[in-house]
């Protein structure tokens, strides 16, 4: 059995806000940073049609990371409501809904050519990135 203790009094003063509120969070930084790096890219090139393509293979994999994450926080919820309630939770199911929308994300940018494919990876990366540069840039050690 699950020895599960859901009301554990946690001290949330010194949390950072991706901490408290992270499904509002994660999802706008997300789209500040892929934009200030689309910006930086377009700066960099100027419009050709393998850049747009670039750009579309990335925000195909920002797409697919929003939706998984939105897919983590959703089946994150339903599994500590199973377990409050004594039922056994599982996970297959999301995970490989998150893992086909992922394979979805990567087949557009493999059928985009190269570098779109490159791009898409790094998409696909924007949750782990943002949360990584979060947790660095709020460093109170």
């Amino acid at each position: 059995m699950l020895n599960f203790k859901p009301h554990i009094p946690v001290d949330t003063s010194n949390w950072s806000q991706l901490e408290r509120e992270p499904e509002t969070v994660v999802p706008y930084r997300i789209i500040k940073v892929a934009t200030v790096m689309s910006f930086l890219l377009m700066a960099g090139f100027l419009i050709q049609l393998p850049v747009l393509r670039m750009f579309l293979g990335f925000w195909i994999g920002i797409l697919g990371s929003l939706i998984n994450f939105r897919g983590i926080i959703v089946s994150a919820d339903r599994y500590l409501k199973k377990a409050e309630m004594g039922l056994k939770p599982t996970i297959v199911g999301g995970f490989l809904l998150r893992q086909g929308i992922s394979a979805v994300a990567l087949y557009l940018g493999i059928q985009l050519g190269g570098y779109p494919m490159v791009m898409t990876i790094l998409g696909l990366s924007m949750v782990k990135i943002v949360v990584n540069l979060d947790g660095l840039l709020s460093c109170r050690r």
